[in-house]
């Protein structure tokens, strides 16, 4: 008794829970065998067939809803429970297979006793003709035979659902461990950048810290807030364009104070982009690098221009623009770009267009994502 519980219990918890998918592919399986069972009595001479065509269409859809129940609630529980994650092997392919038949001989049964339901009695056949070597065969439903052939018959069908049921979460798993490879990758760029990125922002302080204290203590707060974002960044691999602005506007206040007229910012993003996805600390690096590497090393007035826009109903695009001296050993390594570009890559694969390029005194980064 304690085990039908258990064996019930851990089984409907399992039915409860499905995704949209799933739900999508088993109510086309419902169709499809609804609509099978009915093409069969189509091609039929109604004439020669007992009771009304109505009968036989709601047995159609009675049985097919029957498959769909025992295989959500019997074959995929038993698979998700002992089948799935636990390797092939040839007894668990065994026991597969012993699990199978005994939900067909049990959904026979079942539609059988359905067949013998007062409202199908005249649909329900009493027995089966069929001609083999030139003898007629009568087999009656009560006939051991007759059993036989009807749950090999079913059977074809509960292995050919089970078989795509394994192959389709098999697939779906290597989908995740792919996406979770991905994050991790991504994740492990965002970690290079961290060091980086904040010793070049104390030494942005440091030139301003003995010259006015109370601008210092500002920018120590600023400074104290991206260090919670970078403490924080472990925990999710990418952030709204939003998150990422307001990052990245607290970086831009520590590098105004420092540079002060050198440094002439524009921003225009599209309101509606502020939820559109990008990898944690992407916009805060390419920001961090025209910076660095295009308007500090410049004596002159330079300028960052920060756009976002949407390109259609499918695309839109950042461009960050900033004005570049002409002193060649200031070009850096480019391990930012070259880091941003793989992240953004591993977060939208080949729907994202990613440029950089200098030409004359402006160099300018083009990112085309998807718009979601």
């Amino acid at each position: 008794m304690r085990f039908m519980t258990r064996f019930f219990s851990e089984h409907w918890n399992i039915a409860k829970s499905s995704s949209q998918h799933y739900k999508i592919a088993q109510v086309a399986a419902l169709l499809i065998l609804f609509a099978a069972s009915s093409a069969n009595f189509l091609v039929l001479e109604l004439d020669d067939l007992p009771g009304e065509f109505s009968e036989y269409l709601a047995r159609s859809l009675i049985e097919g809803m029957l498959f769909v129940l025992v295989t959500h609630f019997c074959i995929r529980g038993y698979l998700k429970l002992n089948f799935i994650n636990q390797g092939m092997s040839f007894i668990g392919s065994f026991k597969l297979l012993f699990i199978i038949l005994v939900a067909c001989t049990i959904s026979v049964f079942l539609s059988v006793q359905i067949g013998e339901l007062p409202i199908f009695e005249d649909s329900q056949p009493k027995s089966v003709k069929f001609e083999m070597d030139g003898k007629t065969i009568d087999l009656s439903m009560s006939d051991p035979t007759m059993w036989f052939l009807m749950i090999s018959n079913v059977f074809i069908f509960y292995l050919g659902w089970t078989l795509i049921y394994i192959f389709w979460h098999a697939a779906k798993s290597k989908r995740e461990l792919q996406k979770q490879m991905q994050e991790a990758r991504i994740q492990q760029l965002t970690n290079q950048l961290s060091p980086h990125f904040l010793f070049n922002t104390l030494n942005s302080i440091r030139a301003l810290i003995f010259e006015d204290k109370e601008k210092a203590a500002d920018l120590v707060t600023n400074l104290s807030e991206i260090f919670r974002t970078h403490l924080h960044a472990h925990l999710q691999s990418k952030a709204t364009l939003e998150q990422e602005w307001q990052v990245a506007n607290r970086y831009l206040t520590i590098e105004k104070a420092r540079l002060e007229e050198r440094l002439k910012i524009t921003c225009n993003i599209d309101e509606e982009l502020w939820q559109q996805a990008l990898p944690t600390l992407c916009l805060l690096t390419l920001i961090e690098n025209a910076i660095k590497h295009g308007i500090a090393p410049n004596p002159e007035h330079g300028f960052l221009d920060i756009h976002a826009h949407v390109e259609n109903d499918e695309q839109w695009r950042l461009i960050i623009r900033n004005s570049v001296s002409d002193n060649k050993s200031e070009e850096g390594t480019k391990t930012g770009l070259k880091n941003t570009r793989t992240r953004l890559e591993l977060m939208f694969g080949n729907k994202v267009q990613f440029r950089a390029a200098r030409k004359d005194d402006t160099f300018v980064v083009s990112i085309e994502m998807p718009y979601v």
